[in-house]
């Protein structure tokens, strides 16, 4: 009797231990799909690329999944939100949840950092999901959504909810400004806050920097945001003429400079041949003088 127990309960042991590992090959084949998808997003893989690489997960050997891995790896394409974390690299601290991670986590445009399983939460409440960072302002987009692996009717749902917003004036006196990303089917916006410091918006489908407080792209590092348009004029003025303007000074200038140094080269050798030679006398007393000042 104890004999069979005990291959009854080594047989559920061995049956459980094959669920979890098929489990955790399909997460792992998951999460390297919703990679493939992020790493075409960006252009680093065609869409036949990432379509092959894609076929190759849905076989069954562990060496397909393996090559899959080092490819993205190779591109430098992030981790999914749920990867563990490689060996060596801190835990930290959900601010949501409170929990200590290993995995990668979602982020931000601003590095504001969460769980994918908080995240997701959030996303299955929230008419349009933000990030939980206090005073962050930052809408998710469909490239975010992407990377949190929502479903498709989900992620639908969200979208139309944004379009819907996007739609809607804001409030008559409000002082609160909502930027959105310029990226094509891309609906992420970030809210800028009277008061709030300017931010460069890099966002996560690839697009062109944003200044969140103005709006404008490419970020405008070194001027303030007041200033740029009439930067982007005098810049605009000179590529249509004036910098051709400026070079024929530049030349009319070198012309002139090199009429001048043959003038008076002209006028130095003319000096030169009238001037009568100098005596015995005028060349001993030349160096004498020269000696004697020294």
């Amino acid at each position: 009797a104890k004999a069979a127990a005990a291959a009854t309960w080594s047989k559920t042991i061995n049956s459980v231990r094959s669920c979890l590992r098929v489990q955790q090959s399909t997460a792992l084949r998951e999460r390297l799909r919703a990679r493939c998808r992020a790493a075409r997003r960006v252009r680093l893989l065609t869409p036949e690329q990432c379509t092959g690489l894609q076929e190759r997960l849905t076989q069954t050997t562990e060496q397909s999944v393996e090559e899959v891995r080092d490819v993205l790896d190779g591109l430098g394409v992030p981790p999914a939100p749920d990867d563990v974390a490689a060996v060596g690299v801190a835990s930290w601290s959900c601010p949501v949840c409170k929990g200590t991670q290993r995995t990668r986590g979602w982020r931000c445009p601003f590095r504001h950092r969460c769980c994918r399983e908080c995240m997701i939460r959030r996303v299955g409440t929230q008419t349009c999901p933000s990030c939980p960072n206090e005073g962050c302002g930052y809408c998710l987009g469909e490239s975010d959504l992407q990377d949190l692996r929502v479903s498709e009717a989900r992620m639908k749902a969200i979208i139309d909810a944004s379009a819907q917003s996007a739609a809607v004036a804001a409030p008559e006196g409000s002082a609160d400004r909502t930027t959105r990303c310029i990226g094509a089917n891309c609906r992420a916006s970030v809210v800028y806050k009277a008061g709030q410091a300017r931010r460069c918006w890099s966002c996560t489908c690839g697009a062109a920097q944003v200044c969140t407080a103005c709006g404008i792209t490419p970020y405008h590092h070194h001027g303030a945001c007041g200033e740029i348009q009439a930067l982007r004029a005098r810049w605009l003025a000179w590529m249509q003429g004036g910098r051709e303007a400026y070079k024929g000074l530049e030349k009319r200038a070198k012309r002139t400079a090199n009429t001048q140094h043959r003038a008076l080269k002209e006028a130095m050798e003319i000096e030169s041949q009238q001037s009568p030679p100098l005596s015995q006398d005028e060349q001993a007393v030349g160096p004498a003088a020269a000696s004697a000042s020294s």
